[in-house]
Order: C-alpha cells, then structure tokens, then sequence
C-alpha cells in the first residue's frame, strides 16, 4: 500500500507533467551519448562541523574527497539559521532533531558553523575549487505548510516572502563571489506557497531552474546505530543499481548532504568517498549541474536526436521547450494553448493564466526580475510575434488568449504564421529568404494535418531562430 508522501509525489508529478513552464525541474537528463555522466548535489551546507566520528570540518573533507576523485559537485547552501530562536530541540532520530519551530545547521545551537553568512570562507572555497553554488534559500524555511512530516514547523508567509528569502542568498552570493546561482531546491521540497502560488512562480522570480534529484545518496536518514552499517547502508544502493544496469543513472542528479543525519552524526563525508570509487569503476564522470545541462538539456530528449539542435537552439534564445517536468514530449499532438506559450520567450508574461493567483504570481515575478515589457523593444517584438501565431492558429475571436486547450493545430495555420513572423524580421532579404526555404522544406518533410510538438518546435525554431 502506497504512503502519503508516494500518493503527493504521484500527484505533484502529474500535475509538471501537464504544465508548459519556463521553470524546469532537472532531475535527470537524456544520457549523454558515448559518455557515462552524473551529478552530485550536497545539501544544507557549507558545514565547518566536525565529520563525526571524525573531526575534519565535514565542507572541507567533501571538497578534499571530490578533488582527490577529480570530480566537481553542486553544492546547495543556505544562509544562516542563527536567527530562528526561541526554539527548542526535538528528538534525535526523528524529523525534529535539529529544531521543532525550525531547521537549525548543522544542528541545533550550533547554527554559527553552519550556512553561508556564518562560513563565507567555505563558500569561497567551492566557488575557487570549480564547484557549482545554488539556493536552498537564505533561512531554509518552508516555502509553505507541510502536515507531514512537519506540522509543527513554521513556514514562510507567502509569495513574497519567499522571493525575499531567496533573494537575501541569491544577493549575498554574488556579492561574496561574484557567481549569480542559476538553481534552487527548496527546504524539504516543500512547492507550496500560501496564496496559490508554487516553488516554480518564486524561481522564474529568480530566474533559476528547480533542482531535483533521481537518486537518494542517503546519509540523512537516522542512523542504525553503527557508523559502518551507516556506510554501508549509503554505499549499498548505489552498488546495486549499477550492478544491475551500469548505464542506469546516466544523465542522473544524486541527492548528497553536506550536513548531519538525523542522529547528529555525518556517515555523508565516508559514504561519498566510497560512493565515488563506485561511480568510477563503472566509467562515470562527476559534473556540476551546470556542465549536466550543457551536455544534455532535456530528460527525453536525446542530444543525438534530429530534433535536439532545434529544440536547444529555442531553449537558448528564451523560448519554453518542456514541461515544467523537463520532458518535451516531441510524439504530441501540439494543441492551440502550447503553441501560444511556445511562441512568447520566458520572460514575457502570458496572455492568460489559469487563475488569478497565477496572474499575480506572473506580475510579482517580473517585478522581481525588474521586466518591464513596454520598456523594451525586442519583448515588445516578442509580443507581437505571439500575436501572430495565435491569431493564425486560435479559435476565432479569441486570438491572444490561451482558449483551445485541447485543440490541435493545423500544418497550413502554424506554417502560414511562421512565414509572417519571419516576414516582419529584420534581418536581411537573403536571411528572410533561407528561413522560409527551411520552413517550406520542414513542413514538405512531415505529413498529415495535425501537428506534433516535435514538428512545432522544427518550424518555431526555423522561424524565431533561425535553426
């Protein structure tokens, strides 16, 4: 029988699943043609507490075992939790180990060892090492309320708040560094926000994708009792997996913590050591998430795939490819409403939203990014050239709009509003000429009348890009 957190996680992925966003969530990618290539993530850090049972500072002993290993990490940090309290501890063991009312890192009453603004020469240290920084949000407080496991903790009180949050980080960072994070994985996974609003309206506030996860490197949970079981049982599921197929995490995002477990003891710095020297004897390479992305940008799109250069080459110019899930899902039918979407770079808000509290969401989120689209010509351009698509494409009278969600879109109608976008371009008689020849050539090159996302994004991608 499925728990609650498998029933929510189910939901939650169905729900991506059916939602065009500029936000993705990378949890893995399509595997890297030729090459075995995975990426770790280290949570809740930079730590200078002791790696117990040891007393090397846990950050550093991680950088030191990921240098000796020539591997490069992301590490996800925090700010600071110094100024949650009054609180009080909880059971070791359990969910409230490190704070009832809040999280506290490393642990509770030791919150000056841990967390950004606590160990500034820690963050400096990855950023010098090759390592990639991103945002666990500057107090690791929820985004919103969670029944369970954490009905007792306090959460962030809305849209704002959030953005605030993650700002005070994102801010402190580039001041620190000079490095402006591009990923956030929020506190607990935690995507609600009170209000209506989700994980995925704070980071396209941001600018940031969200950074998921498709394998558990352990090292959180409460311990056996035993430090080497506590290895051995992080150790373990990573043999196994690549025993049984040892391309499966090709591509793949590993969950890691750059903290404690539950029990106040760090198995983390050990277990990665030896997880490394499995990842190694099965060819795999250890990137940041950063150079994962470079290599494979979609999770069921293949780098050596035809329709891969096009579909890059629109994700690169600002365009939405995917679902906020990360797939493209090219064998579609394109409907109407992912067509308009698909026509408007990211940072332009869409026509219509599905509720009130989106629109909202959308309009704090391009203030925050300080959009200001009748400032600016070329989103003003963009604009336009949703215009035209929707208008050749919509229902009539309803052109602009996000109406005919499940209606498909004819071959003549996308071509024919391709052609015109193009027409209006800047860019030279022989340009305007070789985007239309490609158009023409793509369109003759498929058949039949409805058109698959795929074939939309062929012919988007001639049209706005010229690829």
């Amino acid at each position: 029988m499925q728990g609650p957190r498998e029933i929510y996680r189910k939901i939650k992925n169905y729900r991506l699943s059916q939602k065009i966003h500029p936000v993705r969530r990378i949890d893995r990618v399509a595997p890297v043609p030729g090459r075995r290539v995975v990426a770790i993530t280290f949570d809740d850090g930079p730590c200078a507490g002791p790696a117990r049972p040891g007393t090397e500072p846990l950050t550093l002993g991680i950088l030191e075992a990921l240098k000796e290993a020539g591997a490069k990490g992301t590490f996800d940090i925090i700010g600071s939790t110094k100024f949650k309290y009054p609180d009080v501890k909880g059971a070791n063991g359990g969910p409230y180990w490190n704070g009832v009312g809040y999280d506290h890192y490393p642990e509770f009453g030791q919150d000056h060892l841990g967390g950004a603004v606590n160990q500034p020469d820690l963050v400096k240290r990855i950023v010098a090492d090759g390592h990639q920084l991103s945002n666990h949000g500057f107090s690791h407080a929820a985004f919103g309320p969670n029944k369970y496991p954490y009905a007792s903790r306090r959460f962030l009180p809305g849209f704002d708040a959030v953005v605030e949050d993650l700002k005070a980080l994102d801010e402190y960072v580039t001041a620190l560094t000079g490095v402006k994070m591009e990923l956030g994985r929020p506190p607990h996974y935690i995507d609600r926000i009170v209000g209506g609003y989700d994980a995925y309206d704070a980071y396209r506030a941001l600018g940031y994708l969200y950074l998921g996860a498709h394998f558990d490197g352990g090292g959180w949970q409460a311990s056996s009792g035993d430090f080497a079981t506590d290895v051995d049982n992080m150790v373990r599921p990573l043999q196994a997996a690549l025993s049984e197929d040892p391309g499966c995490l090709n591509g793949s995002i590993i969950f890691h913590k750059d903290g404690y477990n539950m029990s106040s003891e760090a198995p983390a710095l050990e277990g990665l050591k030896r997880q490394l020297e499995v990842l190694k004897a099965h060819e795999y390479e250890v990137v940041t998430v950063r150079e994962l992305l470079e290599m494979s940008q979609f999770t069921d799109l293949s780098p050596d795939d035809p329709l891969y250069p096009a579909a890059e080459a629109l994700l690169r110019a600002g365009y939405i490819v995917a679902y906020a899930d990360n797939r493209v899902r090219p064998l579609n039918k394109i409907t109407v409403r992912e067509l308009n979407r698909m026509s408007v770079p990211a940072g332009v808000p869409y026509a219509n939203r599905r509720s009130a509290g989106t629109e909202r969401a959308g309009e704090r989120a391009a203030e925050q990014t300080g959009e200001h689209i009748g400032d600016c010509a070329e989103r003003a351009w963009s604009r336009g050239l949703f215009q035209i698509v929707s208008q050749r494409v919509g229902p009539p009278g309803l052109a602009g709009r996000h109406f005919g969600k499940s209606s498909k879109v004819e071959r003549t109608d996308i071509v024919a509003a391709c052609q015109e976008v193009v027409s209006q371009m800047a860019i030279g008689e022989e340009e305007n000429l070789r985007r239309n020849v490609l158009i023409e050539s793509r369109s003759r090159e498929t058949g039949g009348t409805d058109v698959t996302r795929g074939e939309a994004i062929l012919l988007l991608a001639a049209a706005f890009v010229g690829v």
